[in-house]
C-alpha cells in the first residue's frame, strides 16, 4: 500500500518518529525519521520532522541542510521556512530569522484567506468555483492542513473520491498521526471499494495507540462491511483482552456469531452481559428470541420472561417479548392481550403497535386495525416506513386514494424509500 505515492512501511516510520518524539525520545525519534527518507528520499514532509529534531537538538548545520533542499524543491512549504527563521534567530542570526519567519506567515496568510474565500463559496453552493480556491490554497501554501481538509471535503462533496483520497493522503504525508485524517481516508477507500486499504490504514491508525478500543471497533466495523467477519471478531477478542467487561464489545461479537449462525455462542455472550448489566433491554431481548426462536427453547425462554414479569410487571419490554413468544404457539388470544397492556404502558412503543395492527387486520377487525396504523404514524411522523405501512394496509383494503396519499408522504420524507416507490407504482399503474 502506497500513501500519497510513498509506502505505507516509510509511513508507519515517520509516524513511530513522531510518537517517540512526542515521548521525548529524540534520539529514536531521528533514527526513524532518517530510515523513513533512507527508504523514501522524496518524503519531505519526514526530513521537515527530521529538522526540527534536529534544532531540537543543536543540530543547527543538518537541520538548515535539510530545509533548504526542502525549500528549494518546495518554496511553499511554509512550515520549513518558518523553522528556518526559528533556527536563524537561535544562532544569532535575528534579521533573517525574522525576515524568514514573515515569509512563512505570509504564504499562511495567503492560504487562510483562499480558504475563508471558498467557505463562503461553497456555502453558497457554487462547488466548483469553491474547489478552485481550495486548489490555490494548497499551492500558496501546501504545508496548511486547512486547505487541503477543505480540498479533501469539496471533493467528496463533488463525489471526485480519488482526488479526495489524493488531498487526505497528503494530510497523513505531513501529519501521520492526525486520525482523523486517516478515519476520513478511509471512509473514502470505502466509497471506492477498496477495503483491503481500509483495513491496512485501519492498522496504521492502531500502531498510534494500540490500547484505545475505538480504532478497533473501527477496524471491525470495516471487516464486517468487507464481509470478513472472522477479523471483526478478533477485533472484539482484542477490545475484551484490554477490558473483558465492555459489554459493546461483547455485544458487538454475539451479534457477529449470529451472523455466522453460532447461536449457542451468542446466547452465552448475552449472559454474560446480563450478569454485568441486568437492565440491558437488548441483550436481553437478543437473549429470547435467539432461545426461543434459533434454539428451540421456548420453555426456558418462556420461563425466564414469567419471572422477569413477577419482578416487574410495568415492565413493556417483557410483557411484549411475551406476546411473541405466544403468537409463535399460537396463542393470539393471550397475545393481544398483552400487547394491549403494553401500549397502555407506553403509548409510544411503536413494535407493540404494529403487532396490534396486523392481527387486528387478520382478524378482519379493519376498524381496530386501522386505529394502530394510525398510530405509527402519530408516533413516528417522521418515519417514512410508518406511512408506508399504513398506505399499504390501505391499499389491502381497496382504499387507493388514501393509500396514495400516504404513500406520497412516506415519499416526501425519503424520496428514494424504495417500497414505497415500488407501492406508488403499483397504485398507479
Amino acid at each position: 500500500m502506497r500513501i500519497g505515492g510513498i509506502s505505507a512501511e516509510a509511513i508507519k516510520l515517520a509516524l513511530k518518529g513522531i510518537l517517540l518524539a512526542n515521548k521525548g525520545e529524540l534520539e529514536g525519534a531521528i533514527r526513524n525519521l532518517e530510515e523513513a527518507i533512507r527508504i523514501e528520499p522524496t518524503y519531505y514532509e519526514a526530513g521537515y520532522h527530521l529538522s526540527r529534531l534536529y534544532a531540537e537538538t543543536n543540530r543547527f548545520d543538518q537541520a538548515t541542510d535539510l530545509l533548504n533542499r526542502i525549500v528549494n524543491e518546495h518554496p511553499n512549504f511554509s512550515r520549513a521556512w518558518a523553522l528556518l527563521g526559528d533556527i536563524q534567530e537561535r544562532i544569532g542570526n535575528r534579521e533573517k530569522g525574522t525576515e524568514l519567519t514573515i515569509k512563512a506567515r505570509e504564504m499562511s496568510r495567503r492560504a487562510d484567506d483562499l480558504v475563508r474565500v471558498g467557505g463562503e463559496l461553497e456555502a453558497k453552493g457554487e462547488f466548483e468555483k469553491a474547489k478552485q480556491k481550495f486548489i490555490e490554497a494548497v499551492e500558496a501554501d501546501e504545508s496548511f492542513p486547512s486547505g487541503w481538509y477543505s480540498l479533501a471535503h469539496i471533493y467528496e462533496r463533488l463525489g471526485e473520491y480519488d482526488k479526495a483520497l489524493e488531498a487526505f493522503d497528503k494530510i497523513i504525508r505531513l501529519s501521520p498521526d492526525d486520525v482523523f485524517a486517516w478515519n476520513k481516508r478511509v471512509s473514502v477507500l470505502k466509497h471506492l471499494n477498496r477495503y483491503d486499504e481500509a483495513i491496512a490504514s485501519y492498522d496504521i491508525i492502531i500502531e498510534i495507540d494500540p490500547r484505545r478500543k475505538l480504532f478497533w471497533f473501527w477496524k471491525a466495523r470495516t471487516a464486517e462491511e468487507a464481509g470478513k467477519i472472522d477479523l471483526a471478531l478478533k477485533c472484539c477478542d482484542k477490545v475484551l483482552e484490554m477490558d473483558p467487561k465492555d459489554t459493546y464489545a461483547m455485544k458487538y461479537k454475539a451479534k457477529l456469531l449470529e451472523t455466522q449462525n453460532k447461536y449457542e455462542e451468542s446466547v452465552e455472550i448475552y449472559k454474560k452481559i446480563l450478569e454485568i448489566e441486568p437492565e440491558n433491554k437488548e441483550a436481553f431481548s437478543r437473549y429470547i428470541e435467539i432461545s426461543a426462536g434459533k434454539l428451540d427453547k421456548m420453555d426456558e425462554a418462556m420461563n425466564i420472561l414469567n419471572k422477569a414479569i413477577e419482578g416487574d410487571p410495568e415492565e413493556p419490554l417483557y410483557q411484549y417479548l411475551k406476546a411473541e413468544l405466544l403468537l409463535k404457539q399460537g396463542n393470539e388470544d393471550e397475545a393481544l392481550q398483552l400487547l394491549e397492556k403494553v401500549v397502555q404502558i407506553d403509548m409510544t412503543y411503536i413494535d407493540a403497535w404494529q403487532k396490534l395492527a396486523e392481527i387486528y387486520e387478520k382478524r378482519g377487525d379493519i376498524a381496530m386495525a386501522s386505529q394502530c396504523y394510525e398510530m405509527l404514524t402519530k408516533i413516528r411522523s417522521n418515519d417514512p416506513n410508518a406511512w408506508y405501512l399504513r398506505a399499504s394496509f390501505m391499499a389491502r383494503i381497496g382504499k387507493k386514494k388514501e393509500a396514495m396519499k400516504f404513500v406520497e408522504r412516506a415519499l416526501r420524507i425519503d424520496p428514494e424509500f424504495k417500497p414505497a416507490i415500488e407501492l406508488k407504482n403499483k397504485l398507479s399503474s
